[in-house]
């Protein structure tokens, strides 16, 4: 993708071209959106995927509803921090996000192959490394766009197209899963 080395370009330059800033905000803003949508993909596709994997009304409620989300948060949680650490001293973030990006849509993956509850767990915490990951980095990436005073209206933007994304996702896992399969 050509939207890597222009964003990378642009962080090491001092004062950014307008065009240049745009572009880059704009790959930052959509992949911040994808890293997102994934998040609640499941949630309105629980009973069809209960069915499939032959799941007790209880069951449900246990391990889609619970241990899913678990999954999703815990292993997010710590995902944060750790890669948050690793941004600060990685000399190109946006590597990083790429990466938090391929993995974020392995995990996706992952779980439309599922064959089985556990192996739904397993993509659904790789998901949350993404989740989790995506947030200090794409943060940090506005700190290297930006003028102090630019940010917190740019982390607003950020928040909305996270936002956006999460919404987006779940819709069209509404829409779609009872026509295409959880």
């Amino acid at each position: 993708s050509t939207a890597a080395p222009l964003m990378a370009s642009v962080m090491r330059t001092t004062v950014a071209s307008h065009s240049h800033q745009s572009a880059a905000v704009t790959w930052l803003l959509l992949t911040s959106a994808l890293i997102q949508s994934d998040q609640n993909l499941l949630a309105p596709n629980l009973s069809a995927c209960a069915q499939e994997f032959a799941l007790t009304p209880q069951e449900k409620d246990e391990k889609l509803g619970g241990l899913l989300a678990a999954a999703l948060f815990l292993v997010g949680a710590p995902a944060a921090l750790l890669i948050g650490a690793a941004a600060d001293g990685a000399a190109r973030r946006i590597d990083l996000l790429a990466l938090l990006l391929l993995l974020g849509g392995l995990g996706c993956l992952g779980s439309s192959l599922a064959g089985s509850f556990w192996q739904l767990f397993a993509a659904r915490a790789l998901t949350g490394v993404s989740l989790g990951g995506g947030l200090p980095v794409t943060y940090s990436l506005v700190g290297d766009i930006f003028e102090p005073s630019e940010r917190a209206s740019q982390s607003g933007r950020l928040g909305l197209a996270m936002s956006l994304g999460g919404m987006t996702g779940q819709l069209l896992a509404g829409l779609l899963g009872p026509r295409l399969g959880w």
